[in-house]
């Protein structure tokens, strides 16, 4: 009927069935990131806090669903906090962050607790690579001091 020789009309099914699962493997391979981009946008929507509604949709009542669950520093050690706090005041002095002593405190109990750096940068409003340098800073500091005590 459209005009193809017999011979090549079994091609046109397979062409379209090949269509289809190059298709079905593209969204397998993508996965999860149209959703990203949906949250990204859902985030940053007006908040009503401002006294601005959101737009129509689901977007406020998944707006709240999709924040970061901040979690409450774990006290810390009284043996160790004098230490920490120091040690905090000292990295801050030598400028190797713009954090206040209480943020970067706060950093290195938490490490000190064992919280991954996504769940220290959540937890104390900062971004993870100022929580990789303060930690490797503080690393540093304490090589220096183990050095200098031999």
């Amino acid at each position: 009927m459209a005009g193809i020789r017999p011979g090549l009309a079994a091609v046109l099914p397979l062409v379209v069935d090949l269509a289809v699962a190059v298709a079905t493997i593209a969204l397998v391979a993508v996965g999860g990131k149209p959703a990203r981009r949906i949250r990204s946008a859902t985030l940053s929507a007006p908040s009503p806090e401002l006294g601005i509604a959101p737009p129509s949709g689901g977007v406020a009542r998944h707006r709240t669903a999709l924040r970061p669950r901040l979690q409450e520093p774990r006290p810390r050690p009284t043996s160790t906090g004098d230490a920490t706090s120091q040690l905090a005041a000292e990295l801050v002095a030598a400028k190797v962050t713009r954090q206040p002593v209480e943020t970067v405190t706060a950093i290195l109990v938490a490490h000190g607790s064992g919280d991954p750096l996504n769940r220290i940068a959540a937890a104390v409003g900062v971004h993870h690579s100022a929580v990789r340098r303060v930690l490797d800073a503080a690393d540093a500091h304490r090589q220096r001091h183990l050095l200098a005590a031999v």
